[in-house]
């Protein structure tokens, strides 16, 4: 019989300081970084608010450890910038999943579509709302729509694209498409 392999104690330990350790070490990359591209984090925060946003954004890009998530967070929060609209797990499911993105979108598609379709002052708002009923609501495996229709905001706007109450179950919203 098949037995199912469950790290140990010491095993989930390492493994999360490794990764700890890696992120600590990219933060450390990118502050020095920025102090040789820069000269200060004063020059960089310029950078951020004032030069073109799709410049800031591809450069952002070019460091180690920034994805486009990050790069659009720097824009949105530190940049000041309306009109952003990061994309993160969760914005990539519940978007795909309400039917407002195509379902076999990837997250720069997804974005495209939050950016054209969401009033500019709205979306960092909407960024973190998004992430909020992620959470509360619109989990990735048990969202609360399939044991009662009624225990979602959205369920009267959701096209619940992937889950399916009637069977209990859910999957990403590309593998329903196909």
């Amino acid at each position: 019989m098949l037995q199912i392999y469950r790290p140990t104690k010491y095993e989930r330990c390492h493994n999360i300081m490794k990764d700890y350790n890696q992120k600590s070490e990219i933060l450390i990359d990118t502050a020095e970084w920025i102090l040789e591209e820069f000269g200060s984090a004063a020059a960089f925060d310029v950078f951020v608010k004032d030069e073109d946003p799709e410049a800031v954004r591809e450069t952002l890009l070019e460091v180690r450890g920034v994805g486009p998530k990050t790069a659009d967070c720097v824009l949105l929060f530190a940049g000041g910038r309306v009109g952003v609209f990061p994309v993160d797990t969760h914005v990539h499911r519940i978007y795909r999943r309400l039917g407002i993105a195509p379902a076999d979108a990837d997250h720069e598609a997804v974005r495209e579509v939050l950016e054209r379709e969401v009033p500019a002052a709205k979306c960092g708002f909407g960024h973190t709302a998004t992430i909020q009923f992620g959470r509360d609501y619109c989990t990735a495996r048990k969202p609360a729509c399939l044991e009662d229709p009624d225990a979602c905001p959205m369920g009267d706007l959701c096209d619940q694209i992937g889950v399916y109450p009637a069977t209990g179950e859910v999957v990403d919203p590309a593998d329903a498409v196909n």
